[in-house]
């Protein structure tokens, strides 16, 4: 999975040299399933060492999001498909996982948006308007 994603991450770099004129903003999608993950440190170098300025991650892990405290790292809010059904009839659930993944690090990167689910899977369509509107 390291090497899948230092792979991406190098692609993503030759592409910029190519497009450098059109002032790209390069993404990477940090998942964090995996046996040989790089330490979150490790996956913050890279993305600056090759000027991405904005990393999905999977969910929220609060090591992944401290390693990119202060880096001029724009990181997305993600809520995975596997919690949205138990939040949608709970409103107060999103509220918990703000008070604990976002709060405490306002001011220090910038969420450009919340995404809710991973993949657009049927059966979840009437559970995904609940947990955004929470």
């Amino acid at each position: 999975m390291a090497k899948l994603f230092h792979m991406i991450v190098l692609f993503m770099a030759a592409m910029s040299s190519i497009v450098k004129p059109y002032d790209v903003l390069l993404h990477a999608y940090h998942g964090l399933a995996g046996n040989n993950l790089q330490e979150p440190w490790q996956v913050v170098q890279l993305c600056l060492k090759y000027n991405i300025r904005r990393v999905r991650l999977y969910e929220p892990n609060l090591d992944v999001i401290e390693a990119f405290r202060g880096m001029g790292i724009d990181l997305p809010f993600s809520e995975p498909n596997s919690l949205i059904t138990n939040m949608a009839p709970n409103d107060s659930a999103m509220g918990e996982r703000f008070n604990i993944y976002i709060d405490p690090f306002i001011g220090d990167f910038i969420i450009n948006y919340i995404i809710v689910g991973d993949e657009a899977i049927p059966g979840l369509d009437n559970d995904i308007l609940p947990v955004m509107k929470s």
